[in-house]
C-alpha cells in the first residue's frame, strides 16, 4: 500500500465556464497518467478465450481519501504516544529496581545503567528481549 497526495492546477477565467471543465478533465488525465507511470495501477489479464481469440484485461486502482489518511495519521499518533507512555513506565521500573539489593530503594544509579535500564525497557516491549 501507498499513499500519495497527487496535485495539479490551472488559471481559468471566472466566466470562462466551458473551458473550465476542460481544464477539470485535463487535470483529471494528467493526474491518472502521474498514477500510472509511478506504478500504482495494477494489470491483470485473464487466460486466452481460445473460441473468440479474446482476453480480458483488468486495471486496479485502490483510492484512500484525505479524511481516512488524515484518521490513519490521528491513529498512528495516539499509538506512539502509548507506546512512549508504555516505554517510561518500563523504564521507570527497570532503574527503580537496579541494584536497590545493594543500595536500597534511593540508591544512585550511574548515566549508563540508567542507558541500559531504558533499553531493556525497549527490548520488553518491542519482544526481542
Amino acid at each position: 500500500m501507498a499513499v500519495m497526495k497527487v496535485s495539479g492546477q490551472a488559471v481559468v477565467r471566472s466566466y470562462e465556464l466551458e473551458y473550465e471543465e476542460y481544464v477539470r478533465k485535463s487535470l483529471a488525465h494528467d493526474l491518472v497518467d502521474l498514477i500510472f507511470r509511478s506504478g500504482h495501477i495494477t494489470f491483470t489479464k485473464d487466460k486466452p478465450d481460445e473460441g473468440t481469440m479474446t482476453e480480458t484485461i483488468r486495471a486496479t486502482i485502490g483510492i484512500v481519501s484525505a479524511a481516512t489518511v488524515a484518521s490513519m495519521e490521528e491513529r498512528i499518533a495516539e499509538r506512539q504516544m502509548e507506546l512512549a507512555s508504555k516505554l517510561v513506565g518500563a523504564a521507570a521500573e527497570e532503574i527503580r529496581v537496579w541494584d536497590s539489593y545493594y543500595t536500597g530503594d534511593g540508591g544512585n544509579i550511574s548515566k549508563g545503567q540508567a542507558v541500559d535500564a531504558v533499553s531493556r525497557a525497549f527490548k520488553k516491549l518491542s519482544g526481542a528481549a
